[in-house]
Formats: C-alpha cells, sequence, structure tokens
C-alpha cells in the first residue's frame, strides 16, 4: 500500500471527502439510538416509505460538518453536499434517488418531532401490524422514552471519542454563549423594530409599560421566568463575561454546557467534549444543565464499561460554584464528586465556626492557635507576575500546618465527611499532645490552654460551609496547581468558536432548542474528530479513525536527532575566567 509523505506538513492533512465519508459513517453506525430511530421513523409509521433514510441523514449532515467544520450549519448547505458525495458513496447510503432540500428538510423535522413529543410526555409513536396494516396504539414497553435531543448529543459525543478516550477521572466543566439568529424585538419607545442583540441596557428589565413591550408575544414571563424578546421561543437572556476581545454583554439564546477531561498527572492527553448539555440562557439553568451534562458522562461511561472509574474531581468556574450549596455542591457530594472551585472576596476571610476553639477561613477549619497575621492573606490572581503569585501562595501553604485535614471520603448519603486536628495529622505541636510534641522542631508549637481542639476529630456537614469547603484548601500551592488545569476547558471554547468550527451568531438558522441541539450536535462531534486527528498527528502517530485497508497511513519520514542546547555559562564564571587570564598590569620597580 502507498503511504502518504506528510514529513513537511506542519498540521494535519484536511480530509478528503471518502475519508470523511468514512468517519461519519462510523460515527453514526456506533450511536445506540440509531435503531430506535429507524424504528419509530421507517419501520413503524404508516404512509410510504421515507424517501431519505434517517441514517442518510446523519451521515450527511455529520460528513457535512466534517468537510466544512468552519461554515455555518445550515441545512441547504448540508443537501447541497451531499448531492455532491461520488455514486459510491450514494450507493452505501442506499440513496435511489436524489437527496433534495425537501427531502434533508422533511428528515429533520421528523426527528425534531419525535424528540418534542417524548419530551412532553405525548406517547403517540404507532405500531403497525405487518399482516393487516393496522395502526396500533403505542406500546407498553414504548422505547421512546429514551429519545430526546439531549440523549441525542451525548451519545454522538461518546461515539466520536475513538478508539480508547483518556480514562481520567478528573474533569472540568464550563458553559458558554450561543446568540440566537432570531432578532431582539424592542419596544416602541425605542422607535425600532429590530437592533443589534448586543445592545440592549440590561437595566431596563420587566418594568415597562403594558404599550411598550415587545409587539407580537404574549405578556408576562414565560418559563424560566425570562421575559422572551425575540421570535425563538426558547431562546433568553443571558449574560456573556468579558474576554481580551470583547467586554461582557448581555446577549439572547443559549448556554452550551462542556464536560472535558484533564491529567490529575503530568499526562498529556487530547481534551475532548466528553459530555453537553444545551439549556436557555440565564444563572436559573446553570446547576440543572451542568448536572445533566454530569450524569450523561457517568451514565455514558457506565455503560461501555462499568469497571472504568467515576469522577472524582470537578474543576468549576463561579458561574457554578456561586450558587447554592443545595443547588450545584450538594448535588456533587451526593454524585460522589469532590470540587474545586475559585473563591470570591466574599467567601473568603474569617467567618463564624461550629465547633469551640476553632476558626474557619477561606473555607477551611483551623485551630485557634494559628496566628492573626496569617488569618486575612491576598488571593491567588493568576494574572499576577510569577514570583508574586508563588510568595502568595507560600503564604497560603504556611498557614496548612495549623488546619484541619480530611480523614475520610464524603458521605454521598449524609453528605458528612470526617477531619482531624494538626496535632492528630502531625503538621504541628502542641503542648497538649505530647506524642506530637516528639515531633521535628521544624513545626510550629503552640502554646495553648488545655481543651484545644489540636487533638480533636471533627465531622463536618452539609450545613458546615458546604459550598466553599474544598481539598486542597483554597489559595496553596496544590490547590493552585489543580485549579489551574481548568484552562483545559477554556482552551475546548476556543476550538468550537475559532480553532475547529465556527459557534457564532447565525451557525444555525433555527429556534427552539430542540432544533439548535440537533444540529450543534453535529458541529461538537466533528470538532472531537478533528482534535484528535491533531492531537496524534503531532506525536507522530496514525490517525485512530484512518482505516488502514482503506486510507494511506502517514510517512512521517525520519526524526530529527534530538541534540542537547548548548550550556550558558555564568557571568561570575566568566569574570572569575577573564581575572585568571588577566592577572592584571605589573608594577615596574
Amino acid at each position: 500500500m502507498t503511504v502518504m509523505d506528510v514529513s513537511n506538513f506542519h498540521g494535519s492533512p484536511a480530509l478528503s471527502p471518502r475519508q470523511a465519508f468514512l468517519r461519519a459513517m462510523a460515527v453514526v453506525h456506533r450511536l445506540p439510538l440509531l435503531a430506535m430511530l429507524r424504528h419509530a421513523l421507517e419501520e413503524n409509521r404508516p404512509g410510504r416509505p421515507a424517501e431519505l433514510p434517517v441514517e442518510a441523514f446523519l451521515v450527511g449532515t455529520l460528513y457535512y460538518a466534517l468537510l466544512h467544520p468552519k461554515d455555518d450549519m445550515h441545512l441547504t448547505k448540508v443537501s447541497n453536499e451531499v448531492l455532491q458525495m461520488s455514486p459510491s458513496m450514494k450507493w452505501e447510503l442506499g440513496l435511489k434517488k436524489e437527496s433534495t432540500y425537501r427531502k434533508v428538510h422533511s428528515d429533520f423535522t421528523r426527528i425534531v418531532r419525535l424528540f418534542d413529543d417524548v419530551q412532553h410526555c405525548a406517547h403517540t409513536h404507532p405500531t403497525i401490524d405487518k399482516e393487516t396494516g393496522e395502526v396500533l396504539p403505542c406500546p407498553t414497553n414504548c422505547p421512546h422514552p429514551d429519545l430526546n435531543a439531549h440523549t441525542f448529543l451525548n451519545q454522538l459525543l461518546d461515539a466520536s471519542c475513538n478508539p480508547h478516550p483518556p480514562d481520567t477521572t478528573h474533569l472540568a466543566i464550563d458553559s458558554t454563549a450561543y446568540e440566537s439568529w432570531a432578532k431582539l424585538r424592542f419596544t416602541e419607545r425605542l422607535e425600532t423594530e429590530d437592533q443589534n442583540p448586543g445592545t440592549k441596557n440590561p437595566d431596563e428589565e420587566d418594568s415597562v409599560h403594558e404599550s411598550q413591550r415587545p409587539r407580537g408575544f404574549p405578556r408576562g414571563l414565560q418559563p424560566g421566568n425570562k421575559t422572551r424578546y425575540t421570535k425563538d421561543p426558547d431562546a433568553r437572556e443571558g449574560y456573556r463575561t468579558a474576554s481580551d476581545n470583547q467586554p461582557g454583554r448581555t446577549f439572547w439564546g443559549y448556554d452550551i454546557h462542556l464536560l472535558t477531561n484533564v491529567s490529575k498527572d503530568k499526562t498529556v492527553i487530547p481534551h475532548l467534549i466528553r459530555s453537553s448539555a444545551i439549556a436557555r440562557a440565564g444563572s436559573d439553568t446553570t446547576t440543572e444543565a451542568g448536572l445533566k451534562a454530569i450524569d450523561s458522562f457517568i451514565e455514558a461511561r457506565s455503560k461501555s464499561d462499568p469497571s472504568r472509574p467515576p469522577i472524582k474531581v470537578l474543576l468549576a468556574d463561579r458561574g457554578y460554584s456561586l450558587h447554592l450549596a443545595k443547588y450545584w455542591q450538594l448535588p456533587l457530594i451526593q454524585r460522589g464528586i469532590a470540587q474545586v472551585l475559585d473563591l470570591t472576596e466574599q467567601q473568603r476571610g474569617q467567618h463564624p465556626s461550629a465547633f469551640t476553639r476553632t476558626v474557619s477561613i477561606d473555607g477551611g477549619l483551623f485551630v485557634d492557635a494559628l496566628p492573626k497575621i496569617q488569618r486575612e492573606l491576598p488571593g491567588v490572581d493568576f494574572h499576577t507576575p510569577e514570583p508574586q503569585r508563588k510568595a502568595n501562595q507560600a503564604l497560603h501553604d504556611r498557614r496548612l500546618a495549623y488546619a484541619f485535614r480530611p480523614s475520610s471520603k464524603i458521605d454521598p448519603i449524609t453528605g458528612t465527611q470526617r477531619f482531624k486536628g494538626p496535632a492528630l495529622s502531625g503538621t504541628l505541636r502542641c503542648k497538649n499532645n505530647k506524642k506530637s510534641q516528639r515531633g521535628p522542631h521544624a513545626l510550629p508549637l503552640t502554646s495553648c490552654a488545655p481543651g484545644c481542639a489540636c487533638s480533636k476529630t471533627l465531622t463536618l456537614g452539609p450545613e458546615n460551609q458546604a459550598r466553599e469547603r474544598q481539598w486542597p484548601l483554597f489559595g496553596t500551592t496544590a490547590w493552585a496547581k489543580s485549579y489551574a488545569r481548568r484552562t483545559a476547558i477554556e482552551s475546548v471554547n476556543a476550538e468550537i468558536k475559532h480553532h475547529r468550527a465556527g459557534f457564532k451568531r447565525g451557525y444555525t438558522h433555527v429556534f427552539e432548542l430542540t432544533k439548535n441541539t440537533i444540529l450543534l450536535a453535529f458541529g461538537l462531534t466533528a470538532t472531537n474528530i478533528l482534535i484528535l486527528r491533531d492531537w496524534h498527528f503531532n506525536r507522530n502517530e496514525q490517525d485512530p479513525w484512518a482505516d488502514p485497508q482503506k486510507e494511506e497511513p502517514w510517512e512521517f519520514g525520519k526524526k530529527p536527532p534530538k541534540t542537547r542546547a548548548a550550556r550558558r555559562a555564568k557571568l561570575k564564571d566568566l569574570i572569575q575566567q577573564s581575572a585568571e587570564a588577566d592577572p592584571g598590569p605589573k608594577n615596574n620597580e
């Protein structure tokens, strides 16, 4: 077999139409929902057979997303790309006639209606009697409750992580804004009907007069306690955080919640989109959608291999961790997940403690022997210069000697966890504990009065600052190294918006949550496939999705020898060598 010389390539070669088709076929055939979709849309539907099989629609849409990852996901473009397929591809898809836009749109509409019917618990999925042609009612063991847009999205993502995704127990979560294609309809007082969504004044809320409300929409609030300002019935008002390219502003649309894997050590792994949830924009849907994405990942992992480890550590930003503990932190504890989070200025500092002779600072529990100079420490800002940042972390590390350390895992049922005092853990010497006094003299020595908490074992429950509690403690070097891994999810956001795909306003020209979820699913799936392709190429490895029987393998050529950089001499050594070689002028006698 011939090989493809890629020794002069700076990145992986672009996918050919045949390669994109093979990958789309492989992913769709790994989709567990494919059999259910065939059953619901082809085998048990009244009327004549569908002109475009559902499998052909799925393959054709993903095929387009792989060939044109940065182009908009429009059904017109999908139909044009399917029309230009080679005859062999059309034969493999079972296309006996040309695929027009009407056929593509018809398949898309039928899938949307099927998902919407299940979502609203309207079990109207008929079963056709093959012998009599009679239409029977929905059976009692109807498989359609498993059919919805969210499940479809996550099954596609799981199928795209081929062949063996990183098996790490540490993950990061974040959300990114996706603006609806619908235009914002302003009130008559603004003397305009349509305007750019980014120019709305966030101070103008629902207190406007009835005559000034958006025209053409019902009065009052829509589901989710948000006012509807566009023709998109599911688009809601959200806030886009500031970035280097643009300031923070409000927008109208959806939030895409993404879950990616991060390394728990120095191992380098590809950051793939392991799970996702698309919800209406707004802070009231953040925790629900985030937990939905986490549950989908846990379910997919348990089905593929029950022996694979579950999620142990989750890195989340303040968009999630600032919510009340009963909405975010406690559900994570119930799932056995420990969180690494950043604290705001209001969460930091000293807070009342439920135990005597202890103080609660920055989400951690300390003995009251902690010096007052170490109780108010500066926070950790990753944008500060490295010397200053490390100096702040050293101050937090020094405070660890007085901290209670976890001695057990969090009980997922009661939410309680046992902590032992610093004298028991051997991090300080206490006069009330003789064993601790035998420790190294480098450990701090306390002058506690009898009855101190240095040698106690305490049980902290969900009511004891569950929202701020974490281990490693906030601000320490271990915490900074762990939380810094959250940049992995930021890179994934950049992948879908700039590098691999073009998730911007107008990427999809459809309204409603279900329709956007289905089309965005193909863009996220194609992003995973392209990330894996480039990641292996940069390490002189073959594409894991490549079929060795049908594709040319890559030939990387000879690797250049590793040369050691010349060691630079220190300045003081050069001065000393010059002094020895030239002792200076001699005295004339």
